[in-house]
């Protein structure tokens, strides 16, 4: 007697399963505005953060395209093609969040190392800019992972080194959806979402000073921190 594995499936990929099951009856298509995440919300019973979790893996697969002010579209594609992206999305959500924070901490420890030594003026500037992003991110009540992303990318382009931009580029859409579920973890911890933001800002100010064993080491901290915060 053969059963099938059960497989855990978090809360926005069921939201994900059903959008995709909508294109699948032809009752959404390419072009399509979606509803707002309010009365998304309330059409699937969930709260907003996990409404904002799938769009956010959405938008990463570059299923959606969100417009601020105006909504949020299916992007303008075919549904064979959308309907492969958002697959591709769900199996990377189910990429393990401890071994992907392991390997995230000897990449961007060194590269936080490297790019205290190397990072020119515009690297400063498009870092502080960065973290600014996820600020007003956090400010917005919003998951904030595609800023976290960025400021994460901000510090190995600082880096100089090819090969961790080339591991970056590789491991982009896993370090996206890994992101997105530490952030939305979070969110239903307040005080892990300052000090997270503290942690961000001493790492700026460690790279922006040249401290490269700092940057390094609070880079290192940070990434423990956020395996740790995981565990609950």
């Amino acid at each position: 007697m053969n059963f099938n594995e059960i497989k855990k499936t978090r809360v926005y990929e069921q939201v994900i399963e059903q959008i995709k099951g909508l294109m699948e009856l032809g009752k959404l298509k390419g072009g399509d505005k979606l509803p707002s995440e309010r009365e998304m919300a309330g059409m699937f019973n969930v709260s907003r953060s996990v409404i904002r979790e799938a769009m956010s893996v959405l938008n990463a697969g570059g299923v959606l395209d969100i417009r601020p002010g105006i909504g949020v579209f299916i992007v303008d594609d075919e549904e064979s093609t959308l309907i492969q992206r958002m697959d591709r999305a769900l199996k990377k959500g189910n990429v393990s969040l401890q071994e992907l924070l392991e390997v995230r901490q000897g990449l961007e420890s060194q590269a936080a190392y490297l790019a205290a030594h190397r990072a020119t003026p515009k690297d400063i500037e498009r870092l502080e800019a960065a973290y600014h992003s996820l600020l007003e991110a956090v400010k917005k009540e919003s998951v904030g992972a595609k800023e976290d992303f960025i400021f994460h990318e901000a510090i190995i382009k600082a880096s100089k080194n090819e090969i961790l931009m080339e591991m970056l580029r590789l491991l982009s859409d896993r370090l996206l959806v890994g992101i997105l579920e530490s952030r939305s973890n979070s969110l239903k911890q307040p005080q892990r979402i300052e000090d997270v933001l503290k942690e961000h800002k001493r790492i700026v100010e460690a790279i922006s000073n040249r401290d490269a064993d700092l940057a390094k080491k609070l880079m290192f901290e940070h990434l423990e921190n956020v395996k740790n915060s995981n565990k609950m």
